[in-house]
């Protein structure tokens, strides 16, 4: 009798481990579903870093993952299609948004005349900034000034025939935080 009792406490302990098991695998199965649907609809695209104007933030070589689904802000790292040939697509730091004045001096970066800072952990806090003079862009309601981390190897809003800014529809997304080093 304790020996019956004793084997069915066993195989009801080995029926609840197998079905926590198969609610694991259901759960890593519906993200990774997500994920492929979140790839296959554009909303998460990988793009693989061409050139060095992002080193040494984004090394080329290196993969990251861009959401489409979130508007830039100052200091993130988009993905956008070049003003020169749009089958390009390029890798550039957000520094001005649209409707600012953006003036690139002192190894800073100024918008209508006031110093901006990157936070403590950004990398672009160890981009000089202004490596091309002191000239100051006006943007557009509607344009976005983008710089390369590696001042010196970017061609981006600095050295752009006119406009300077980059319209919203070039943007593709915003490179996702876990592919950029902090």
């Amino acid at each position: 009798m304790v020996a019956n009792r004793i084997s069915s406490f066993a195989t009801i302990r080995v029926i609840r481990g197998l079905f926590a098991a198969l609610r694991l695998a259901i759960l890593c199965g519906a993200i990774i579903l997500a994920a492929q649907t979140f790839v296959a609809i554009g909303w998460l695209r990988p793009i693989v870093v061409a050139g060095d104007s992002m080193a040494p933030t984004l090394e080329p070589g290196q993969r990251v993952s861009v959401r489409r689904w979130r508007a830039p802000k100052r200091w993130d790292v988009v993905v956008l299609r070049s003003p020169v040939d749009a089958r390009d697509l390029l890798i550039k730091r957000v520094v001005g948004m649209p409707g600012e004045e953006v003036s690139l001096r002192a190894g800073g970066v100024w918008i209508n005349g006031h110093r901006v800072e990157p936070g403590n952990r950004s990398p672009a806090r160890s981009v000089y900034y202004g490596a091309f003079g002191s000239p100051a862009w006006r943007l557009g309601a509607d344009e976005w000034f983008v710089t390369g981390d590696n001042q010196l190897a970017s061609v981006d809003s600095r050295n752009w025939v006119a406009p300077a800014g980059v319209p919203t529809r070039l943007i593709v997304g915003v490179v996702a935080e876990g592919t950029v080093p902090p």
